[in-house]
């Protein structure tokens, strides 16, 4: 497939802004906690454990993101073991 236009990475200006140091990604997937505890989790790693992270010398990003019934319900790969799949996390180093 060849798309049209030049890719962003590949502007002048958006290359003029300097490279970033990150030079690897972790990514985490998991499912749900079988005894229901998401909330509980999510509040601790958003409002203790992200800002923490943020101490370490090489951690340049972090984001987690939640799938929620309706996102799962569309998913491009929505089979085993991918269909289990309701927590990712991305860290950036």
């Amino acid at each position: 497939m060849k798309l049209e236009g030049t890719p962003s990475e590949q502007l002048p200006d958006v290359l003029a802004t300097g490279k970033s140091t990150a030079s690897y990604v972790l990514v985490s997937l998991s499912g749900r906690e079988p005894e229901g505890r998401d909330a509980e989790y999510i509040e601790w790693h958003s409002l203790d454990h992200r800002p923490e992270q943020y101490r370490l010398p090489g951690l340049r990003h972090s984001i987690r993101l939640v799938s929620t019934p309706a996102c799962r319900a569309v998913r491009a790969a929505n089979e085993a073991p991918y269909d289990q799949v309701d927590h990712v996390m991305n860290y950036m180093f």
